[in-house]
This record gives structure tokens, C-alpha cells and sequence, in this order.
């Protein structure tokens, strides 16, 4: 319609204008394959622009200021008329893949930069003859992508999946077509593979590449890297002191510890028991050739070798 023509004439004359800092509303998003490292960067980007959460019993306050995406609550404001708690399966996922452009338009109203959490695929799905895009160059400036070895992310997600044989996740890990089922809090998201997921958002403007592995090895070099990332939009100057501190915060034992204390509330929850599954379950200690049975990971090298060549994994 007129004014859906009339914003995206808006965005692109913003868009088409340099400048140092971005002085208006788009999403930068933290994004990645789940079980990855993205609520430990979260976290740390979490201290950096919040800094009332610099205290490390503090570490998962103000976290909802980067909001996992899509959630209900993004899409009641404009479906009022349509209750998505009744919603299953196929109509839910449609529902959820028609809006994600205009829902990110709301969000992008706040006149402020948005940093979002996400496991979505940076896809474009056809359905009904047209074509439904993920997010697009108008609603998005950037993404940091964190990504993690294949191996080790599987143990992690089998826990998070409350699964009994590792071959389901396996299954999982590699299958095109998954989708991550909704919630109370979250609409259903569209993960596709591991390789997918990565590829699709690797080659996206304004990219930036956190390894997992990195950050256990040298954590400071890759906050500093986020720090000079995020200058591009909002300015941020930290002593060193602080991005000493914000790593102690960050600590997979901390993080650990304030799960166990009942701080932090995004774990899953296991089906059978009803029981929280531990969300920072093993983190370093999760170590494929320790844990991972030979011909799971001999699987995962043979459907995963270029991407995991690019990246040195192997």
C-alpha cells in the first residue's frame, strides 16, 4: 500500500546517507545457531551498553533489552485480532514468517538502534506464490554471528532438546527444514541446519564473526572486537578496567552459578520430568573428543567439511 511504499522510500534515502554514527532506528542482530555462545555475548554486549549490569550478581539484569526475536509479544501489537496462543504447527509458522518484516517495522519505530537475539536462518521462504523475507537492508544495519565447532554444539543441544540418543540430534543438526517450536514467551523460529544457518548470514553487510573458541581462548581480544564493532553505531569508550571486569562477570562459572541461584530464565524445560534443563551445562568442559562418539563426529566432518575447513575446525 501507499505507506508501505512511502517507508521504504524513507529507509532507503537514510540508508543511502554515510555517516559516523547511525542517528536512526534499525536492528543489529546477535545471531546464531543455538548452543552456540549467543546468551554469553548477549551478556557481555548486555554490560557494555547497560552499565547498571556491571556488577557480576547483576550480569542477566536488563537482558531483556536484547530481546530474544520473534516473540508473541512482537506480533500481538499487530494481530489483535488473532490469538496466538490457540495457533499450532502450520498456521503458527506462517503467521510467524508473513510478519517478520512488518514486526521488525514496529520495532524499528523505537528511534533508537534495536539489538535483537535470534537462531532464525537468514532465509526467504515462498509460500502462497510470494516470497517472505527474514529481515532485509531497510530494517537491518549488521549482525554479529557467533559460531561454534559443530561437535561440541550437539552434546550442548541434545541436553537443551532433552533428547536420549544423540543420532536425534544429529538429525536435527543437519536437517534443512527445522524449525524451533514456540513457547509461552516465543514464536516458532526457522534454524534450518548448522551449515545453512551459518552460510546465510555470513556474506550480510556490517558482518561480524565471533567464534566460540575464541572468546574461551582470548576473551579480551574479542570483547575488543565488539567494543570497535558496535563504535560504528553507539558510542562506547571502556577503561580497561571495566572490560577486565565484564569478562570476570561473563565467566561461564559465574553465569553457571546465577542459573543455579534462579537468575537467569530462559533454560528449557525437559517433557518427561518437567524439570529445568542446565542451560550453561558444560561450556568449556564440553570437549567433542572426550565426549563425542567417533562416528557422530566422523558424520558431522563428512556433511560439514568446507564450513568447517573455512572456519578451522579442521
Amino acid at each position: 500500500g501507499p505507506e508501505d511504499r512511502a517507508y521504504i522510500v524513507i529507509k532507503l534515502i537514510i540508508a543511502s546517507i554515510r555517516i559516523k554514527y547511525i542517528n536512526f532506528s534499525m536492528i543489529i542482530w546477535i545471531a546464531s545457531y543455538p548452543k552456540s555462545g549467543n546468551t554469553w555475548v548477549r551478556t557481555l554486549i548486555n554490560q557494555i551498553i547497560q552499565s547498571d549490569s556491571l556488577e557480576k550478581d547483576n550480569v542477566f539484569k536488563n537482558l531483556k533489552s536484547i530481546p530474544n526475536y520473534p516473540l508473541k509479544s512482537h506480533y500481538k501489537n499487530i494481530l489483535d485480532n488473532i490469538n496466538l496462543d490457540k495457533l499450532t504447527g502450520k498456521d503458527l509458522k506462517n503467521i510467524t514468517l508473513k510478519n517478520w518484516l512488518s514486526t521488525q517495522r514496529i520495532i524499528n519505530s523505537s528511534g533508537k538502534v534495536n539489538f535483537l537475539k535470534t537462531h532464525t536462518m537468514l532465509c526467504k521462504i515462498n509460500i502462497e506464490k510470494k516470497d517472505f523475507f527474514f529481515t532485509d537492508k531497510l530494517n537491518t544495519y549488521g549482525v554479529i554471528y557467533i559460531v561454534r565447532d559443530p561437535r561440541n554444539v550437539i552434546s550442548s543441544f541434545k541436553n537443551f532438546l532433552s533428547h536420549d540418543d544423540i543420532e536425534e540430534t544429529f538429525e536435527v543438526l543437519t536437517n534443512a527444514n527445522q524449525w524451533i517450536d514456540s513457547d509461552n514467551i516465543r514464536m516458532p523460529q526457522f534454524i534450518s541446519s548448522w551449515g545453512n544457518n551459518y552460510n546465510s548470514w555470513k556474506n550480510f553487510p556490517n558482518f561480524l564473526l565471533i567464534k566460540y573458541e575464541d572468546l574461551i581462548i582470548n576473551p579480551e581480544r574479542e570483547l575488543n572486537k565488539i567494543i570497535n564493532y558496535l563504535n560504528k553505531f553507539i558510542k562506547i569508550s571502556l577503561e580497561n578496567i571495566k572490560i577486565n571486569k565484564i569478562i570476570k562477570n561473563s565467566s561461564f562459572n559465574n553465569l553457571k552459578r546465577l542459573e543455579n541461584e534462579g537468575k537467569f530464565y530462559e533454560s528449557s524445560t525437559n517433557p518427561k520430568t518437567g524439570q529445568k534443563n542446565t542451560f550453561f551445562n558444560l561450556g568449556p568442559k564440553n570437549n567433542w573428543q572426550e565426549l563425542l562418539d567417533k562416528n557422530i563426529s566422523d558424520k558431522i566432518e563428512r556433511v560439514y567439511f568446507k564450513e568447517m575447513k573455512e572456519l578451522g575446525y579442521l
